[in-house]
């Protein structure tokens, strides 16, 4: 399914669940910043919005400011895979925010989502929501990222930075159901705005 195919999705069609796992990588990163900027943008107060997601993106896939100097945001980190998002997916991407911050290549988010079309892992969904503190330590002992352009100064450094600055109630998760409905309940706005100005212009 393309994007484009949304704007003509029915729900007799195809399941909703199995709408957000048919589209490609980055069509879904397209389809979460329609949804940012068309839902949430308004609700949220965001100022901008804007999609970083691809190659070099330094673990940030849809970016969404409340001030136009961009230090106060949200990161909206979109994983389309076959599988749930496991524990090791994310202790990677928490570290790779953790690095790119502490390397001051851009500021901590407010909130940071992960959005995927198959959620969380059981265990990645209780290890990020009730053992936070476990999580950080985990990540700091079982480091592995970006290890070979880090003094062993520099890894003190960065892990003390995490135990001290990094606050892990930051990370989140939005399931796939909450995120379909409030986009497609948009999109029909969308379409509905569209008819009428079509019927006005005629």
């Amino acid at each position: 399914m393309t994007k484009e195919s949304l704007y003509e999705f029915e729900c007799g069609d195809i399941s909703e669940q199995k709408m957000l796992e048919s589209f490609e990588p980055n069509e879904y990163e397209e389809v979460i910043e329609d949804w940012v900027k068309g839902y949430l943008k308004q609700k949220r107060e965001y100022v901008d919005v804007e999609r970083l997601g691809g190659k070099g993106d330094k673990g940030r896939d849809v970016c969404a400011f409340y001030t136009t100097d961009r230090q106060t945001w949200d990161n909206y980190q979109c994983k389309h895979y076959d599988c749930p998002i496991n524990l090791s997916i994310l202790k990677q991407e928490i570290s790779k925010l953790c690095y790119y911050t502490f390397k001051n290549d851009y500021p901590l988010p407010k909130e940071y989502y992960f959005v995927a079309p198959k959620s969380l892992s059981v265990d990645a969904h209780d290890t990020l929501y009730y053992h936070k503190d476990e999580l950080k330590q985990v990540i700091i002992d079982e480091w592995t990222f970006q290890t070979n352009k880090m003094t062993a100064e520099e890894k003190n450094k960065l892990f003390e930075y995490i135990r001290n600055s990094v606050n892990f109630n930051i990370f989140k998760h939005i399931s796939p159901t909450f995120h379909l409905m409030n986009l497609l309940s948009n999109l029909k706005r969308q379409t509905i705005l569209v008819l009428d100005s079509s019927n006005i212009l005629n």
